[in-house]
């Protein structure tokens, strides 16, 4: 079994020539442009926020905002993953093989905003831990594209 990371779907599950998309792009990058925008305005309105409280309090919002969006990316990595690893068991599959796109490792800044929200690091931990518990080997393949 394949599994890819896309700009358009998070992963992209390929077996025996069939394609299974995992997550889609308007649902994961809705609900983050939402944390986003509200970060920015959680920056923009702290200049209004009372003083003579200290540095913390005036930016407890924005560190609220910040660790949700921590926690949700998190959360969106560890349902994906769980996802893949099911579909694996489904079709009996005793390795995937995560095709690992160098170029796009080298030019985050050129790379879509869903590729750039991810942590490649996050997601090889998350799918190593759930492949091992389901006795699935995961390797890595380097590709230059």
């Amino acid at each position: 079994m394949n599994a890819v990371l896309s700009a358009e779907v998070p992963i992209i599950a390929g077996f025996n020539g069939f394609e299974k998309e995992i997550g889609n792009k308007e649902e994961f990058m809705h609900r983050l442009l939402q944390i986003q925008v509200g970060i920015k305005r959680a920056k923009i309105n702290s200049r209004y926020s009372a003083e003579g409280k200290g540095r913390k309090r005036k930016n407890q919002a924005l560190g609220k905002l910040l660790e949700k969006e921590k926690d949700y990316l998190n959360t969106k990595i560890h349902t994906y993953t769980k996802l893949l690893v099911d579909y694996a068991i489904e079709n009996r599959c005793g390795t995937i093989n995560l095709i690992n796109f160098i170029d796009k490792e080298r030019n985050r800044k050129k790379v879509p905003l869903l590729l750039k929200s991810w942590s490649y690091c996050g997601i090889r931990q998350k799918l190593d831990y759930k492949a091992r518990l389901n006795g699935i080997d995961i390797s890595v393949i380097d590709v230059e594209s």
